[in-house]
């Protein structure tokens, strides 16, 4: 019977680990980029307070219009604003030396992948493609710049430049890989699954709807409190946009009350909302929001 030495287990190992590799799928630094399936807390083009969102972790910036395809995310730009289209903020702390973006979608129109951190004076990387109608994966090589503390917010953008206002792009997914890769050697993409991009989406915001849920409460001193667990903690203390009264059911008294509510207290694990009632005493019981609540601690 044959055996190795120790070059031959050498080169065997070798082998194993280049097989493994091979087959293995590099994480996907984005959330929420399946774009066939997104979470959309506020639906499709929503607010998250002030703030307008094409589906929730990416932003839409001004200029640009969104809705859903069978496709993908629909993404129409005005042409007033050459960024005009969708942005993700991500840590520059995440990254890696060099990473690479790729999008895959249908872009008849011209269209700027863009990487940056602030107003665009530290670039990671930035590319234009010309129009093509065909279905096709747009690729752009990042490289971290020196100097970074980490704790920067670098804005990936997917920006459709039309050359006729109300042509389309569509797209598909996007991902960021750690390493350089390019057509030939980019994996295949692998969506995360709604379960797992919910839980991820929900650290950075989530959005209780009027008269959709019910939440232990309590009165005291002429306020009644409504407090929100957060199951799944946010990635900071969030903050709380309030856009209604409450119906409550404290002690013996039922009402609705006459003003617009706001924030008490948040924390990451825990908002509590307030409104004056006319409830007197202390007591406890239910209350439920009229006025959607936006809790927010994107980046």
């Amino acid at each position: 019977m044959g055996y190795l030495d120790g070059s031959g287990l050498s080169y065997l190992w070798r082998k194993i680990r280049s097989a493994i590799g091979a087959q293995a799928t590099p994480r996907n630094l984005l959330d929420n980029s399946d774009f066939t399936h997104p979470i959309a807390q506020a639906g499709i083009g929503g607010l998250h307070g002030a703030a307008a969102y094409a589906v929730d972790r990416w932003v839409r910036t001004d200029g640009a219009t969104v809705s859903a395809d069978a496709n993908g995310l629909k993404i129409v730009s005005d042409k007033t604003n050459w960024v005009a289209g969708i942005r993700q903020r991500i840590e520059a702390k995440r990254f890696a030396d060099v990473m690479t973006l790729a999008v895959r979608g249908v872009f008849p129109v011209a269209c700027r992948l863009y990487a940056y951190i602030g107003s665009g004076t530290v670039n990671f990387g930035t590319a234009y493609f010309k129009g093509e109608a065909a279905e096709r994966t747009l690729i752009l090589k990042l490289t971290k710049p020196e100097g970074l503390t980490g704790d920067e917010a670098v804005n990936l953008y997917i920006s459709p430049d039309t050359g006729s206002t109300g042509t389309a792009a569509v797209v598909r997914w996007a991902a960021l890989y750690e390493g350089e890769y390019t057509a030939e050697t980019l994996p295949p993409y692998v969506p995360k699954g709604y379960a797992a991009e919910l839980a991820e989406c929900l650290r950075y915001y989530r959005k209780i709807k009027a008269d959709a849920q019910t939440f232990a409460g309590y009165a005291t001193s002429g306020n009644a409190y409504a407090c929100i667990p957060l199951a799944q903690a946010m990635r900071i203390a969030p903050t709380v946009t309030v856009s209604g009264k409450f119906y409550y059911t404290l002690g013996s008294t039922q009402g609705t009350t006459t003003a617009t509510a706001a924030v008490h207290r948040a924390d990451a694990e825990r908002v509590v909302v307030k409104c004056a009632a006319s409830v007197t005493g202390v007591c406890t019981g239910v209350i439920t929001p009229q006025g959607d609540i936006d809790i927010s601690a994107d980046l």
